[in-house]
């Protein structure tokens, strides 16, 4: 319960109704929106356990994974259940939101049984971000564009760049700061590679 603690009156009167009654499972779900925003924040306020974390409620009823599932972007989704253990996967083909056309890219989850995701990935651009400590999207370090951004800003200098990543559908603005002991361990490669390759 400890993220519906956080909850603000202005961020739950930006939810769905559906979104509302799904957070107030054991409560009184009937009235109009604003009784159950009211409802939601008091309950929250109030310490109330719900079945669900308002972070995982927004994530499965207004989340962009939901809206592709519910509009058949998922493809063949397989359910394994591991015996004995607080743990199952789930593995989807995901056809492309904006080439569907394409072939589908082959997502996988590890979560526990309560919905907690433990691991996720996608053979799609969006594999290679992760979730921060803080539960925000980031570029992975392991990613080219990381490393182009490195040493972009070793190049000229700078301390910090903004990446910035924009479909139609909506963007991803992040602060990337410039990693010293990264780029280091890059430009030794890029050395090697000159030294060897390139030079007389």
């Amino acid at each position: 319960m400890s993220e519906t603690s956080e909850l603000s009156l202005e961020e739950v009167n930006t939810w769905k109704v559906d979104a509302l009654k799904l957070f107030c499972r054991g409560l009184k779900t009937s009235g109009a929106k604003a009784e159950l925003v009211a409802r939601v924040f008091a309950a929250s306020e109030m310490g109330i356990q719900v079945q669900a974390s308002a972070k995982e409620l927004m994530c499965i009823t207004e989340g962009k994974a939901y809206r592709l599932f519910d509009s058949g972007f998922l493809k063949e989704v397989f359910y394994h259940e591991l015996e004995n253990m607080d743990f199952c996967f789930l593995k989807a083909k995901c056809t492309h939101s904006m080439k569907v056309g394409d072939t589908p890219h082959t997502s996988w989850i590890c979560s526990r049984k309560n919905g907690e995701i433990i691991s996720a990935y996608c053979t799609c651009t969006a594999g290679y971000v992760r979730l921060s400590i803080n539960g925000k999207i980031v570029l992975k370090e392991k990613h080219a564009y990381f490393a182009q951004i490195q040493g972009q800003m070793a190049v000229t200098k700078r301390t910090w760049c903004h990446f910035l990543v924009y479909t139609q559908k909506g963007y991803h603005l992040e602060l990337i700061k410039f990693n010293n002991d990264y780029w280091e361990k890059i430009k030794q490669n890029l050395i090697w590679f000159y030294n060897k390759y390139l030079s007389e």
